[in-house]
């Protein structure tokens, strides 16, 4: 595949992101888990007091693990045999994201604590975990025969595991390609919203087993009309994670609180009518941590994320995801769309966050994020809570007509986004009567062609950077807008994806009206003191692993 790389400035030094600080050693960060609640026993009948396998993704976990270690509600994991993949490994499906796999044991307390990692005698932040008495763990696997749903004697067909499934419950499943439809509809799978639910805090889980890849195809023995999508599950609290995609249309779909975490999604090959490879319409949902690409309908109304419905009692996450490699003519890559399915007059959309995603376009140029509808029409008595697009970067966004990120309706907050070598407009922020405010502060905008920054001026606009377009096109109101090269290296497969110059203008330049939103950069790092403009800090300096290509094994072809 063909990628657009055009830098107007590049440096390395030691491999170190360059701030406005001396380098030093990062803590390590943990940004989220696959699993909030498991077992910790009932494996495998010649483990019993081994029990399920669980998955952080984070940063600067290290290279190797050396007497680095995993603490869970407590107990720390010290032995090499605890973990089941690879230590800090980066060769995953979003390369600005390493991950640490190990296994939960007998000797860890019950009930809610959490889950930390300590490397070079420094400590993470801790996130939730729980571990529950009430889950069991079965395993799938397609090339299996019969079976009871053990290790050593799989489940072949997946609807067992939903006709089983219970709150808590995880699901493994082994190597192999699920190209059937297995539980009725249209998909791979589909766990009906009448089937057995998770819980808020024993959700169940489908899991991919560890260093395997379950790939559910619906594209080979696929129909346009009658098998068209993967993984589609209604239910709500269920997540689904670690799993592959080959979809006809949409590649994972989940239902109230679901949570998609760290799959290697690829869909709409052909067009259907409008959908998403990764789609909900549902509240409360995570998208975190996703590979979402491959798309070929070359149909403006699809989208590797797409989020539509009406999230009236809670937001959703959208974050850490990389979208890459889509062919979807404008797009846009990520769309906020309640076009449809409208909120009623009673209640209003609540403030889906879309943070810390990478997006390149530069395999067709398109619209990377798009706040399209957030379901409100003039005269309406409730406005929307804004949308807010942060600390994401784009790359190679936009095209001739159309803005890298817009906004055509509510309320749109977009602060700290690097969009560059745009291929079109920067921003493009619609002035008709369906936007109620717009506000664009500390962003990056660098442009390869003649199209403007900013397109729309009565919105408000701070302390962003130019460089690339015409000058005209700069707010009057940003007045304390920097127009210089930023002097980035940006590469979308790194695992450091933006490298700033030590001389770039555009550090400690940014505004601290955004600091109740914007804690923490593109990376992870803690914001301290002056903000830089655009999604990496000016702090904590990022190391750079040794291994920095990621072994692809996920394009269609």
């Amino acid at each position: 595949m063909k990628r657009l790389l055009l830098v107007f400035r590049t440096i390395f030094i030691a491999g170190l992101v360059v701030g406005s600080t001396a380098a030093h050693a990062a803590e390590p960060m943990i940004f989220f888990s696959d699993l909030i609640s498991a077992p910790k026993n009932g494996w495998d009948s010649s483990e019993p007091n081994k029990g399920a396998i669980v998955t952080i993704w984070g940063r600067n976990f290290g290279t190797q693990r050396g007497d680095s270690y995993v603490t869970v509600n407590g107990t720390q994991l010290t032995t090499d045999s605890d973990y089941k993949d690879a230590w800090a490994k980066t060769n995953n499906p979003v390369p600005f994201l390493q991950t640490i796999t190990f296994q939960l044991n007998n000797d860890m307390t019950n009930g809610d604590g959490t889950i930390s990692v300590s490397v070079n005698n420094k400590t993470s932040k801790p996130i939730p975990f729980r571990i529950n008495t009430i889950g069991s763990i079965y395993f799938i696997d397609v090339n299996a025969s019969g079976g009871s749903g053990t290790l050593s004697d799989p489940w072949s067909d997946l609807s067992d595991f939903i006709d089983k499934m219970q709150p808590g419950d995880v699901g493994y499943f082994r190597e192999g390609t699920y190209d059937k439809i297995y539980n009725g509809g249209k998909s791979n799978i589909w766990v009906r919203k009448s089937e057995t639910w998770g819980t808020a805090q024993d959700p169940i889980g489908f899991i991919g087993y560890p260093n395997e890849v379950a790939m559910f195809d619906s594209w080979t023995n696929g129909h346009k009309a009658n098998f068209n999508k993967s993984v589609i599950v209604e239910a709500y609290y269920m997540t689904v994670a670690k799993l592959a995609t080959k979809a006809f249309s949409r590649g994972i779909q989940v239902g109230r609180y679901g949570r998609i975490i760290g799959n290697d999604a690829i869909g709409v090959q052909e067009v259907i009518g409008g959908a998403g490879i990764i789609h909900t319409g549902s509240d409360g949902v995570k998208v975190l941590g996703n590979a979402v690409h491959g798309g070929r309908s070359k149909n403006r109304l699809d989208h590797s994320i797409y989020i539509d419905g009406c999230q009236d009692l809670a937001a959703n996450e959208i974050a850490y995801n990389y979208s890459y490699d889509n062919l979807i003519d404008r797009g846009p890559h990520l769309v906020d769309n309640h076009q449809g399915n409208r909120c009623s007059s009673d209640v209003y959309q609540k403030s889906n966050h879309w943070h810390n995603n990478l997006i390149s376009c530069e395999a067709d140029a398109s619209r990377g994020i798009g706040i399209y509808d957030l379901s409100w029409d003039k005269g309406d008595a409730n406005e929307p809570d804004p949308a807010y697009v942060y600390n994401n970067v784009l790359v190679g966004c936009g095209d001739g007509w159309n803005g890298a990120l817009y906004h055509a309706n509510g309320h749109a907050l977009f602060y700290n986004n690097i969009l560059y070598n745009n291929q079109g407009k920067g921003l493009q922020l619609f002035d008709n009567s369906r936007v109620l405010s717009s506000k664009a502060i500390n962003n990056i905008i660098v442009n390869t062609t003649n199209d403007e920054y900013v397109v729309g001026d009565r919105h408000t606009f701070d302390s962003n950077s130019y460089f690339g377009g015409p000058a005209d096109s700069i707010p009057s109101s940003d007045t304390n807008a920097v127009v210089a090269d930023p002097m980035l290296t940006v590469d979308s497969t790194a695992y450091n994806p933006v490298i700033i110059h030590k001389d770039s203008p555009i550090i400690g330049k940014g505004s601290s009206v955004v600091s109740a939103l914007v804690t923490k950069d593109f990376f992870g790092n803690k914001q301290v003191g002056s903000y830089n403009i655009g999604s990496v800090g000016n702090v904590v300096i990022p190391p750079m692993p040794p291994t920095m290509e990621p072994v692809d094994t996920r394009r269609p072809n």
